[in-house]
């Protein structure tokens, strides 16, 4: 488990949200479950491969959504890209706090979330 996915998620389960993993390789993992180690990135799937993807992941999220207002997403853009207009259009509203940040800058800002 990297550096990063630890402060994200120490992140996330200090608001007590639900919240879940995006897999490339298993789509919407719920952060309790256990996967078999992958080498995949959504970075270097092609077009409709990423939008097959994200279809999976609005199907299993969609179940999820009922009386959700908003989504935030600590995931790159390649993970977001086909997800963030269908939950738009379904009337969600998205965040994405670290959207134009370098690893470095991510890392210092999840630090900064981090409770105390």
């Amino acid at each position: 488990m990297s550096d990063w996915f630890r402060k994200a998620r120490a992140c996330v389960e200090a608001v007590g949200c639900p919240w879940y993993i995006l897999s490339a390789k298993y789509g919407l993992v719920d952060p309790n479950s256990t996967i078999e180690p992958y080498n995949r990135t959504l970075k270097t799937m092609p077009v409709n491969g990423r939008r097959a993807w994200a279809s999976g992941v609005i199907e299993h999220l969609a179940p999820r959504l009922a009386g959700v207002k908003s989504v935030t997403f600590l995931a790159g853009r390649a993970y977001r890209e086909f997800l963030e207009p269908e939950l738009r259009r379904r009337g969600l509203t998205i965040y994405v706090p670290m959207e134009r940040l370098g690893i470095g800058q991510q890392l210092s800002w999840l630090a900064d979330q981090a409770p105390s």
